[in-house]
């Protein structure tokens, strides 16, 4: 895992190809990272409105994680069509790692967010600025390395916008959409 962060965190523009041993002992590592993650979001998404009974808040537990893993395959799919058009093939893989990475380890701060909703120690009102304050440090950190990826140049930054709106922006507004639609009825 340390590999991993050194590795976010390196300033070098061009990339050598993934260790693949590396890469191959930390999969396990970040899989579960994921999926804790996703297990997290359901949870803090389901929240107080929980089924009192049993089967209820299986069915409904997995309804919100089925939403979250999906959103996460979405976005993962979206990153992977749109880094075709902006990176070449070893800078795509590279990014690709970051961003699971990068997604992974907000499992981190996310775990014990939903914990702490779920026992009652912490309000909607809390959670959610803490849920706001992981995803801003979680854009802010993704910036970082669409900076480090991209060459400084003033044309690139037109690059990194229409990067972003696709695919932090728009996705972000439909999945706001959609959870309003839901809220609806």
């Amino acid at each position: 895992m340390a590999y991993r962060l050194r590795d976010f965190f390196a300033t070098g523009r061009h990339f050598a190809t993934t260790d693949n041993r590396t890469a191959a002992s930390t999969a396990p590592l970040l899989l579960t990272l994921l999926g804790v993650g996703c297990a997290s979001l359901a949870l803090v998404a389901m929240g107080a409105g929980v089924n009192p009974s049993p089967t209820g808040w299986a069915w409904q537990f997995l309804a919100w994680l089925a939403w979250v893993v999906g959103a996460l395959v979405g976005k993962s799919l979206l990153h992977l069509l749109c880094g075709w058009v902006f990176f070449n093939r070893s800078l795509l893989a590279k990014w690709l790692s970051h961003y699971l990475f990068l997604t992974a380890a907000t499992a981190l701060p996310l775990y014990p967010i939903a914990l702490c909703h779920l026992r009652g120690l912490l309000g909607a009102g809390q959670v959610a600025i803490c849920l706001l304050a992981v995803l801003i440090l979680y854009e802010i950190l993704l910036f970082y390395r669409l900076l480090v990826n991209f060459p400084q140049k003033w044309a690139v930054q037109l690059l990194v916008f229409a990067y972003l709106c696709t695919l932090e922006i728009q996705p972000l507004l439909l999945g706001w959409r959609f959870l309003a639609a839901l809220s609806q009825g």
